[in-house]
């Protein structure tokens, strides 16, 4: 049940599962946590999910638990979505359609667009991380290494959802001094200065970019 019907991952100790970040990335439901769990292995060989902090834990038999094991035939519920657990063979893999984790999905990314030459497409020096402290995606945090990269209510790469804003509120690119920034919305301002459409200004460690009701702060990595 939810966006992921039909849907299978593959897990395993270690992973991480969120929203924005993790290595499965479940970017359809708005009601999940940036980062909400990571799998952690036991010795004799059980799998458990473990809360990463989210705002709603996990549900599993009407319960909200912090904490649950991935047993053949659990059922516990993310955010919207509902998972069962199911024990896979090796001769059934190809049977199955897995999610890409965010690794594949930049691989992709960048296969489908080897038109955008260096001009274009370029790695931030340093890599930044944009921190929404307030606003509809409080707590969301996004670790860019290379950009261009778009924010916005109907962004495809990353969405925002803000009401007070043009479908694309901003651009976060490569700049001659660093990672910087060019408006693309009326409302949009940077240490509450405010940044006219188009206007291009570099960011620094500690900057702060307001968009209607949301805040954001940038991280220098």
């Amino acid at each position: 049940m939810g966006p992921y019907t039909h849907k299978h991952f593959f897990i395993k100790p270690g992973m991480t599962i969120g929203r924005k970040v993790g290595d499965i990335l479940l970017e359809d439901d708005p009601t999940i946590s940036s980062l909400h769990g990571r799998v952690i292995g036991r010795p004799d060989g059980r799998l458990f999910l473990e809360d990463a902090g989210s705002s709603n834990q996990f549900l599993m038999g009407g319960r909200q638990v912090a904490k649950l094991e991935l047993a053949a035939g659990a059922v516990f519920q993310i955010g919207k979505s509902v998972f069962e657990v199911i024990a896979v063979q090796p001769q059934d893999l190809a049977k199955l359609s897995p999610q890409k984790n965010w690794k594949d999905l930049v691989f992709d990314h960048l296969e489908n667009n080897r038109e955008m030459g260096p001009s274009v497409a370029k790695p931030f020096s340093p890599a930044i991380k944009i921190e929404c402290l307030e606003g509809p995606n409080a707590e969301d945090i996004w670790t860019l290494g290379f950009g261009p990269r778009l924010f916005g209510p109907a962004c495809e790469d990353i969405e925002i959802l803000e009401n007070n804003s043009a479908d694309v509120s901003f651009e976060i690119f490569q700049g001659d001094l660093g990672p910087s920034l060019r408006s693309k919305t009326q409302k949009l301002s940077v240490n509450r200065r405010f940044v006219s459409i188009d206007t291009e200004v570099n960011l620094s460690d500690g900057d702060e970019i307001q968009v209607g009701e949301s805040r954001f702060k940038v991280h220098s990595l």
